[in-house]
């Protein structure tokens, strides 16, 4: 009986304890003369640091995304773009794309395409002809390289 009513003290004891410490804590847990987070700290440290990280993320998108105008500018409308093509690759364009072969083989893929030099259609599977300057008829259509190939382009494309 004696060992029982000494545990009961002695966890009435802890629990008192455990209750102050709880109240004390509470009390003291950030007044408005001594606050847990200063504002001083707030605006000296992490704002800075939240708008460089804001700025830096923002800087590099605005660039991509400049970069990404660019090259859609380009390719719409007023100059040409040489485009190299290794062996095997393929060159799709949107309809309107013009297509200036340089040098190397290529042949047409997918959709004729006019030859605007000769005025004749080059047709799926043709070689294209150095320094004759092709249209693209319909999106999607394109030439694959059966050779290292250097073409000019005016219009929008992909590599592939």
């Amino acid at each position: 009986m004696k060992k029982k009513t000494l545990t009961t003290i002695i966890l009435i004891v802890a629990l008192a304890m455990v209750a102050a410490v709880t109240v004390y804590a509470v009390a003291n847990y950030g007044t408005k003369d001594d606050p847990l987070v200063t504002s001083s700290y707030l605006q000296d440290v992490v704002q800075p640091r939240m708008e460089d990280a804001y700025r830096s993320t923002l800087d590099g998108q605005i660039s991509e995304m400049e970069d990404q105008f660019a090259d859609q500018v380009a390719a719409a409308g007023g100059s040409y773009v040489l485009v190299t093509l290794e062996s095997g690759q393929t060159f799709t364009g949107r309809a309107g794309t013009e297509i200036l072969m340089r040098t190397g083989t290529a042949a047409v893929t997918q959709s004729a395409a006019i030859d605007l030099t000769t005025g004749e259609t080059a047709a799926v599977g043709a070689k294209l002809a150095e320094n004759h300057l092709y249209l693209v008829q319909a999106d999607d259509a394109g030439i694959q390289a059966s050779a290292d190939t250097t073409v000019m382009v005016r219009g929008g494309y992909s590599v592939g």
